[in-house]
């Protein structure tokens, strides 16, 4: 009786093997056949299971005159893993049935044996052995492929063509459209490292940032600092004890693809103190940088590229409990050759801006009615030359002392 290639996977494992026993060899089958793959005869998910393996295997193309097969691969039809075909006594029951047999021909199939039986014209059922053990079932049916070959072919090609540039796409859009800062569990940690969005504007490339000391060793001041720490920038160890990669005021965020770094509040809020002369340094937030001085110059670190030589004096007309504030962000400030006014941050209400006349610190405050107040501070940059003979009569540490208790 015919058999329906689809009634198949509705069998039990016992009714495919009991219709194996009770059908003919058949004659070796010639020309292409149309593959069926049974991996779990008689389950709910059978259908759907052999859908998708007809997409990767579509069946075999047998030559009887030669005794041998290619399988039929891929959604392009491929034709490869030969196989010897041959009669002879099956392994469930000994009687004839047709053997192919992968060991002689196939490195990847080696261990593989199929054996089949004429169960319809034109229709084979088959058992896949591997490595003498039952693995599971296929149905092969003689017919003519062109036109499902061809068919399996175009949607192939569209798949391609529509798939490869929409998981670009989708790749893409992974690694550009995050905007993920590093956060930190401890509030410590947070205030130290934690990120206030600056990076996205004003952040350099983490790359560039750890290149600059390396590629201009020569300009860094020589006080026996490594790196940043040359500047004053303070670094501690992780919880595993390894150094961290960035210091104690550095903070990180992934924006448009790319690790930005930028100062936060701990680099002017931090310092380390040790409890006697034998014991480490250890790192307290909150306090003035220690080696720290935003109003020192700098012209070593910037002549190498081309920064000016110019340093801030401590700002006028701003309460205690602002001035740390707005001197971090004018040394900020600074890190950027004088171009269009931009908003570079100094708190609530507060915020610097840099533009061709300088740098001038303005104090947003509701005035009851209308537009909002707007105080403005300069904030004057002056030579380093001119500041010397100031100098002279400022005692530095004194000065932040000053500070620090009028905060």
């Amino acid at each position: 009786m015919p058999y329906d290639m689809n009634e198949l996977l509705r069998m039990s494992p016992a009714e495919l093997d009991a219709l194996f026993a009770k059908s003919p060899p058949g004659p070796i089958p010639n020309g292409e056949a149309k593959g069926l793959a049974i991996p779990f005869p008689g389950g709910a998910s059978a259908p759907g299971i052999a859908k998708i393996a007809s997409r990767l295997w579509q069946g075999k193309t047998f030559d009887a005159e030669h005794k041998t097969l290619r399988n039929r691969i891929t959604p392009f039809g491929v034709k490869a893993i030969v196989a010897e075909v041959r009669e002879g006594p099956s392994l469930m029951d000994g009687k004839p049935c047709i053997v192919l047999d992968y060991s002689e021909t196939s490195i990847v199939a080696k261990d593989v044996r199929d054996e089949l039986r004429l169960i319809a014209p034109d229709t084979y059922l088959g058992r896949v052995y591997w490595d003498g053990k039952l693995t599971g079932y296929f149905a092969l049916q003689l017919r003519d492929m062109r036109l499902e070959r061809s068919r399996n072919r175009y949607r192939a090609v569209v798949a391609i063509l529509v798939g490869v540039p929409l998981l670009i796409a989708i790749m893409l859009a992974m690694r550009f459209l995050p905007d993920r800062p590093v956060t930190y569990a401890s509030i410590e940690d947070h205030f130290k490292y934690g990120s206030t969005g600056g990076e996205r504007n004003a952040g350099f490339p983490l790359w560039a940032w750890k290149a600059l000391p390396v590629v201009f060793a020569d300009k860094l001041p020589k006080n026996g600092g490594v790196g940043y720490e040359a500047f004053g920038l303070v670094y501690e160890n992780d919880e595993h004890g390894r150094r961290r990669e960035l210091p104690v005021g550095m903070m990180q965020r992934r924006n448009l693809g790319i690790d930005r770094v930028f100062v936060n509040c701990g680099v002017c809020h931090a310092t380390t103190v040790r409890e006697a002369p034998d014991k480490p340094s250890k790192v307290y937030v909150g306090l003035g940088g220690r080696a720290l001085h935003c109003r020192r110059p700098r012209p070593r670190h910037r002549e190498g590229i081309g920064w000016p030589t110019q340093s801030a004096r401590p700002v006028s007309g701003l309460s205690g409990r602002h001035r740390a504030h707005a001197r971090a962000a004018a040394h900020a400030a600074r890190s950027f050759p004088p171009a269009a006014p931009r908003d570079v941050g100094a708190g609530t209400g507060r915020h610097l801006e840099l533009g061709e006349s300088g740098i001038e610190l303005y104090h947003s405050r509701s005035s009851g009615r209308g537009a909002p107040r707007r105080d403005r501070f300069p904030v004057d940059l002056e030579p380093a030359q001119a500041q010397t003979s100031r100098r002279r009569h400022t005692d530095d540490a004194a000065l932040d002392g000053q500070q620090h208790r009028g905060q």
